[in-house]
């Protein structure tokens, strides 16, 4: 599953039967929203989830006009190491979506629940991916950050034997790819196809990557992956002038 700003085009009040104000949520009713909270008797209605296996604070985390009742939603309870269908945590999508406030909100919930670990290291159920992966991915380093400084493996595989590094270098993202290198990200791991974060950017022609991290220490430019390429193999002919002799 793959998440943007419109993620989910889909409408929640069609996918649920519960008693959660679906209509004052979209109008951003502040008034009707706290008074549901409040009146609410039992948290299980905070837990519930619509067929995709959502919960109301996975819509919150993802739609950026409804990030404002995160915090109200975590101070009643709502649980935070719960997971849809596909196993995209609440996390997972406000890193996909690059809300990085409400990351923050998230955070500070699990680290006050004693279950920070699970959540920031939660994977989802095919693809593997960690809430590292979706922001390391669309180049979010300020979430990276947060991500890392509350215990998030800057080296864990997903289904692919990708690390958060090898998604930067794949996509250009510069930023991230440098945070994730000072902050401990193997250079030289291999995905699947036996490719290293050098090998993915040679191949996409990010000149700004292939530099980075050819400038890194202990980078192994030797490396063949499954079909025998090097990373400079990859460099398309006009890009050869980019390695050092």
């Amino acid at each position: 599953m793959a998440f943007s700003q419109s993620i989910w085009a889909c409408n929640p009040t069609q996918k649920t039967s519960s008693s959660i104000p679906w209509e004052a949520f979209n109008k951003g009713d502040t008034t009707n929203i706290r008074q549901w909270l409040n009146q609410l008797k039992d948290t299980k209605e905070l837990a519930s989830k619509d067929e995709d296996g959502r919960t109301l604070l996975h819509w919150c985390c993802a739609q950026r006009e409804w990030n404002q009742w995160v915090p109200l939603l975590l101070e009643a309870g709502s649980p935070i190491d719960t997971s849809d269908d596909a196993g995209f945590s609440p996390l997972h999508s406000s890193c996909s979506c690059g809300h990085t406030q409400v990351v923050q909100w998230l955070l500070n919930a699990g680290e006050a629940r004693a279950s920070l670990s699970d959540i920031v290291n939660a994977k989802t159920h095919d693809s593997q991916l960690t809430p590292l992966h979706c922001a390391a991915s669309k180049n979010y380093v300020e979430i990276c950050k947060w991500l890392v400084e509350k215990g998030a493996w800057v080296n864990a595989l997903d289904v692919h034997g990708f690390t958060p590094l090898m998604r930067a270098a794949q996509k250009g993202n510069e930023e991230c790819l440098t945070f994730l290198l000072s902050h401990g990200a193997l250079v030289n791991v291999r995905n699947r196809q036996g490719d290293t974060a050098l090998h993915l950017s040679c191949e996409m022609g990010y000149r700004n990557i292939v530099e980075i991290l050819l400038a890194t220490q202990n980078i192994d430019v030797t490396i063949r992956n499954e079909e025998g390429y090097t990373a400079r193999d990859l460099l398309a002919p006009e890009f050869q002038g980019w390695w050092p002799e």
